[in-house]
């Protein structure tokens, strides 16, 4: 038993991958032959021969019960139906310029000029050809009696159906004519010819199809075949059929010692038969330029497996045979020859050739409109499933790809923390060992300040009478009394250094103040304090020299060693910022620290920018 089960695109997208069975009947037998398109590439599955019940009362059912039982997989498969030639009429018709709406009714005229039936007693179907020889607007008619075609419909319509599923519709698509199934076969030859006849040498008859001009242009039948040969060699060598069917088939009986003059007869009858119809043919249409020399004959079908036959048939005339090729990319197989109009009809149902011409009748030519909607229908939804689930597909992974990103820097900021906690670590340690030779850099650096301001103030001198009484910092000149006690005998320390170490480590400002005595009154005064301001300020040491302002003032040098009323304050403030504080996350409470344990400090003054006096006497 075969078995060719249903693949994932036939069931879930059928429009794009479609399977069909294909029957063709003869007086004895059935060919089925089981195709199926993906993506419009055609393949074969299964070819088989079936032997038809004797017609008769029930013939119809045991045929059915005995495909069902021989084929079960083609259950509910789509169907073709070939209907023979001889019982169909095919011409071209060369209609008048018209508007697209007259032309039913045109191929309506034809068709009963042509049949003499009715529109309700007959089944036609047609399709426009392209304009060619003395064709202006030919359109290929295909034409029968309705009985022909209802009655292959109800012998073979049900065929893999169960008896309950007999009553309902049947799954035929196409009802074609062994010609356009023909003509369908040869457009797959490669290379195709543009201009060839396509011979079916059948058992009770010939079937001729005719291409030109790169499009199907004539189809007819004969009645005789192959089966004519068997009956002629059977009188001959007195044989029954069966025997002279084998002997036909297994030896060449046309050429050498074994050569049958009654069968070569046969042949030759044949062969005028064929040639009388493309000369015929070649005669109506002599504007294609064609002539029977340049016409390559195709043969295929169960008689032109005969040996010999081919050979003989290009002895016999101009006309030049050739035997059915395999399809492109197939290999040659035994049987082939009988199922290349099968495979033509596979082709038309599955949509994989053009001029596709059906004598389905108007309920079944419905229903499989239906059915196309449906799996259009079934192909979209399908569609935008996977449109979705590409969607959510990459929105996945996108956020994987966020995710990713994130897990990154979360990692990195951990790293991070790790690295600040360690550098903050370092940092503690550093600042520790800052914070305890801080101290000693604030007093060096004082202390320099401190000489270095002394040195600056000794070498300040002039022609002029005056000297130095007091020098020291800001800080412990306003931290001095005001009122001192008087010590007669307590000599004057020119230089005043600071009294507390705290001010020392964090003075309000970097600033020193000397006081120096003027004997001279008045504007001399002024001169010599403005010259010794001016030549203090050449220092680099100091950014700003100027007096100091009254409030500011302080009584420190003993009034006993001075002149009263001619004692001057001068401000030296140094140029240069304070030591960097510590570094790291804890700075700012080392900072904080390092002013609370600074002790009390002096608010700085506002400087007032007060001038030299005017007079001596308001000098303080």
């Amino acid at each position: 038993m075969p078995s060719f089960p249903e693949s994932w695109l036939h069931r879930w997208l059928p429009l794009f991958g479609r399977r069909l069975a294909v029957l063709d009947a003869g007086r004895q037998t059935l060919k089925i032959l089981v195709a199926e398109a993906s993506f419009q590439r055609v393949r074969v599955r299964h070819r088989q021969t079936v032997p038809l019940p004797a017609p008769g009362h029930g013939a119809t059912e045991a045929l059915r019960e005995l495909l069902h039982a021989a084929l079960p997989e083609l259950h509910g498969v789509p169907l073709v139906v070939l209907l023979p030639q001889h019982r169909a009429i095919t011409q071209i018709v060369d209609l008048p310029r018209a508007r697209p709406a007259d032309v039913p009714v045109a191929i309506e005229a034809e068709a009963t000029r042509l049949s003499g039936l009715s529109d309700a007693a007959m089944r036609r179907a047609y399709v426009r050809l392209k304009p060619a020889a003395e064709y202006r607007n030919p359109h290929w008619l295909t034409l029968c009696k309705a009985d022909e075609v209802e009655a292959l419909i109800e012998r073979y319509g049900h065929a893999f159906a169960t008896e309950e599923e007999a009553k309902s519709l049947p799954p035929i698509t196409d009802v074609v004519t062994s010609a356009q199934a023909l003509l369908a076969a040869g457009t797959v030859i490669h290379p195709a010819p543009a201009n060839a006849v396509f011979v079916e040498l059948g058992a009770n008859g010939t079937t001729i199809a005719i291409r030109a001009a790169g499009q199907a242009m004539f189809a007819t039948s004969l009645p005789r075949g192959s089966g004519e040969f068997t009956a002629t060699l059977a009188k001959s060598a007195g044989l029954d059929k069966e025997a002279a069917e084998a002997l036909k088939r297994s030896t060449d009986l046309l050429a050498g010692e074994r050569t049958d003059p009654d069968l070569m007869k046969a042949v030759e009858r044949w062969f005028g038969d064929v040639r009388l119809v493309l000369s015929e043919w070649l005669e109506d249409h002599p504007m294609l330029g064609l002539s029977l020399a340049s016409l390559p004959v195709y043969l295929t079908g169960g008689g032109a497996q005969q040996p010999g036959l081919v050979t003989v048939l290009n002895r016999l005339g101009n006309l030049h045979f050739i035997p059915w090729p395999p399809p492109s990319g197939a290999p040659a197989e035994d049987g082939d020859q009988e199922f290349v109009v099968a495979y033509g009809a596979a082709l038309l149902g599955l949509g994989a050739v053009p001029l596709r011409v059906s004598l389905l009748p108007p309920d079944l030519t419905k229903a499989r409109q239906r059915r196309r909607v449906w799996e259009g229908v079934q192909a979209g939804v399908l569609a935008l499933l996977l449109a979705a689930g590409g969607l959510l597909a990459w929105g996945t992974w996108q956020q994987s790809r966020l995710l990713a990103a994130k897990e990154l820097a979360l990692r990195r900021t951990h790293n991070a923390l790790a690295l600040a906690s360690e550098m903050d670590g370092l940092y503690r340690h550093l600042n520790l060992n800052y914070e305890q030779i801080r101290p000693v850099l604030i007093r060096q650096r004082q202390t320099a300040e401190a000489l270095t301001a002394a040195a600056a103030v000794e070498r300040a001198r002039t022609n002029d009478d005056f000297w130095f009484v007091s020098f020291a910092d800001a800080v412990s000149y306003a931290a001095g009394t005001t009122q001192p006690e008087p010590a007669t005998n307590r000599p004057v320390v020119p230089l005043t250094t600071s009294t507390s170490s705290v001010s020392l480590l964090a003075p309000a400002r970097h600033e020193f103040i000397t006081e120096l005595c003027i004997p001279a009154d008045g504007e001399a005064a002024r001169r010599i304090l403005s010259q010794v301001v001016a030549e203090l300020q050449q220092t680099s040491l100091f950014s700003r020299v100027d007096v100091l302002p009254p409030e500011r003032k302080r009584n420190l040098v003993d009034p006993r060693v001075v002149l009263s009323n001619h004692v001057f304050a001068v401000s030296l403030q140094v140029t240069g910022e304070d030591l960097p504080p510590p570094i790291g996350l804890s700075s700012r409470l080392s900072a904080l620290r390092d002013s609370r344990r600074s002790g009390p400090m002096a608010r700085p003054q506002p400087d007032t920018g007060a001038t030299l006096p005017e007079r001596i006497d308001e000098a303080p």
